[in-house]
């Protein structure tokens, strides 16, 4: 099961990659960037167990910022991507539907626009992090409906295909780890020993 779990949130981090490091629309304040990759953070939270949400979204959108030569801004998007899946997590984690789906990306996209805003103060400025706070909640939202309408497409039923794989993974386990028993001697070498 950690395989899997680790296979898919490698998929996710490549995901998030991509869609952030080069399907992105420069924007005209600050050194930002509106990107797709929220996109697959909120796809993780929602399909993967937490820690490998979290690791494949901070290291996805982390790499990308990188490779965009958006190196400021690294730190604060390994941060924010973690806690959006935590926004996420503690909002879905003990009912799932529709709405509660919705709730959650609207705080993650707060998280979001909060984290960034937070962090371009002290780099840009009030006025900056003030300017570039509608961006960052456009990219939220825009994110959060693009995720929403494909987890509803094929999330929901991925989702549902990694759980029974998890299910037939656990019963093989415990059907394979089972002690072998020891074979009975063989009585016929015992009843020639005898002759």
């Amino acid at each position: 099961m950690k395989l899997r779990n680790c296979i898919f949130a490698a998929l996710f981090a490549a995901l998030t990659f991509v869609a952030t490091a080069y399907l992105q629309i420069p924007i005209p304040v600050g050194a930002g960037c509106v990107h797709l990759g929220d996109t697959f953070v909120l796809l993780a939270a929602l399909m993967l167990p937490l820690p490998y949400a979290i690791a494949a979204s901070a290291v996805g959108a982390a790499l990308a910022d990188v490779v965009a030569a958006y190196f400021v801004y690294a730190p604060a998007t390994a941060v924010v991507k973690a806690l959006m899946v935590v926004a996420v997590w503690l909002v879905c984690r003990k009912k799932r539907c529709w709405w509660t789906e919705v709730l959650s990306f609207v705080g993650a996209t707060a998280v979001l626009a909060l984290g960034y805003f937070v962090y371009e103060i002290p780099l840009y400025g009030t006025p900056t992090a003030v300017a570039d706070l509608p961006f960052n909640l456009l990219q939220g939202a825009v994110c959060s409906v693009v995720a929403f309408a494909l987890y509803k497409l094929i999330g929901e039923r991925l989702a549902k295909l990694m759980a029974d794989a998890r299910e037939v993974e656990t019963v093989t386990n415990k059907v394979t780890d089972k002690p072998m028993q020891a074979a009975e001697p063989d009585q016929s070498a015992d009843d020639a020993e005898s002759k």
